[in-house]
């Protein structure tokens, strides 16, 4: 394994999601004239993955590669080198931390790892759903609303076993759940056809605990996304949670079984397991503890943002929602303490605030808020492209932008094996492939 010990003052940036990229790139543009100071991104894929359009590749409404933003090209001839590996050790004490492939010192480190999957113990959840975190989930899920298709094609009409085929159901009814659930619709109406089956025989259902959808959001536009939801035919059921799952469906706390050979859950998320073997001070659904100045409690040199940073809403005493919106703010107020603790000037509070936000219901629908505006229809999916390509624009500015605005004009039902292309691209390369790498 090789070490990494410079003469220079090490920051390290563990995640190259929304938070770890945008705070990565703005202590570089701080720290210019500071040429004593190396910036390090950890990240175990080579791509920036938009993760809020994840719904649009499962439904084959985008192609693949409009998500997957290369690292390499997004920090361009920044000072920041970009580690690809897995973290797998972090040596508080030591000020040291390990991956699968070196060993880093730092003197400050910022943790940005993002979320995982939140099962709740639920049994078979884990074993039998497909998740939607990453690019590869999003393929997956792609090709099994084919597969499903094509064997439901094969089978007996009006038998128990094509109604199972196609069945969809997606456990959660958050912004990732009722996002996908919507593109679901959309996709399996469109292709099945394809497959010689009527467009009204697949179906698609959405499984909350929670009393409404969309829970948090203001309650016209939760109203307005139910109508919308069923208008287009989701089966929607609310206030009765999962309690297990098999090979061929949910079983449901009031006893209720749906009979179905595709679970999506989107039930809930966590921080990463691994923040908490690392001895780091963590509460609710594991995410780091951190004070005001977005700093980790008991460790003024470690900063943590977005989903795995459990940050207090001062306003509300409670917990920020999990968002890219917010990841991205955390990480704006995380580099500029970052930059004015090593100036020698006054770290700032940072309080939560969103400015709005929009919820896709399809490529031609949606809900949001922006202030004191509430839309829905075409304007919110519109809006929401709108926040993508602002987004694409901040990061990489207009050659991003023409390059990846690609979000939501891919065709429906793009074929599977084009989506796998792109997650062979993924692939954490060997030891030798990644030493080459540095070197050149």
């Amino acid at each position: 394994m090789e070490t990494i010990i410079g003469t220079k003052k090490n920051i390290l940036v563990l995640g190259a999601g929304y938070g770890g990229l945008r705070v990565a790139m703005r202590l570089e543009e701080q720290l210019r004239s500071m040429p004593d100071y190396h910036i390090t991104l950890i990240d175990q894929n080579q791509h920036h993955q938009l993760i809020t359009q994840l719904h649009e590749v499962a439904g084959g409404r985008t192609p693949a590669e409009t998500i997957a933003l290369p690292l390499e090209r997004v920090l361009g001839l920044r000072r920041i080198d970009f580690h690809q590996a897995r973290v797998t050790r972090l040596d508080i004490g030591a000020r040291r931390l390990s991956t699968d492939h070196a060993e880093l010192s730092y003197d400050y480190l910022v943790i940005a790892l993002g979320s995982e999957t939140n099962f709740y113990g639920i049994p078979g959840m884990q074993e039998h759903a497909f998740t939607l975190k990453s690019l590869r989930d999003a393929c997956l899920i792609q090709g099994h609303l084919h597969e499903m298709l094509s064997a439901a094609a094969g089978m007996t009409a009006y038998s128990d076993e094509r109604r199972e085929a196609l069945a969809f159901v997606v456990g959660g009814g958050g912004f990732t759940g009722v996002e996908l659930a919507a593109e679901l619709a959309e996709t399996v109406r469109d292709i099945a056809p394809r497959y010689g089956i009527s467009p009204e025989e697949p179906r698609v259902a959405i499984v909350e605990a929670g009393k409404t959808l969309l829970p948090g959001l203001d309650q016209r536009l939760v109203e307005k996304a139910t109508k919308i939801l069923e208008e287009q035919g989701i089966d929607i059921v609310t206030g009765i949670p999962a309690k297990a799952a098999d090979a061929r469906g949910m079983l449901l706390a009031s006893g209720k079984r749906i009979d179905t050979r595709t679970i999506i859950w989107t039930g809930g998320v966590r921080a990463p397991e691994l923040l908490e073997r690392w001895g780091l001070p963590t509460g609710i659904a594991g995410r780091v503890k951190v004070n005001e100045f977005l700093q980790v409690e008991g460790h003024q040199n470690i900063y943590a943002v977005g989903d795995s940073a459990l940050v207090m809403d001062p306003t509300t005493s409670r917990p920020a929602a999990p968002s890219a919106q917010l990841a991205v703010a955390e990480a704006e107020a995380a580099a500029s303490n970052i930059s004015a603790e090593i100036s020698g000037d006054k770290i700032e509070s940072y309080v939560p605030h969103m400015t709005g936000e929009a919820v896709s219901l399809g490529p031609d629908n949606g809900v949001a808020w922006v202030g004191p505006v509430r839309m829905s229809g075409r304007p919110a999916q519109w809006l929401k492209a709108l926040i993508a390509n602002r987004y694409l624009w901040q990061t990489g500015g207009l050659e991003l932008v023409r390059s990846y605005s690609g979000i939501g004009k891919g065709t429906l039902g793009r074929d599977f094996p084009e989506c796998l292309v792109e997650l062979r691209q993924e692939e954490v390369p060997t030891e030798e492939s990644q030493a080459q790498r540095r070197a050149a």
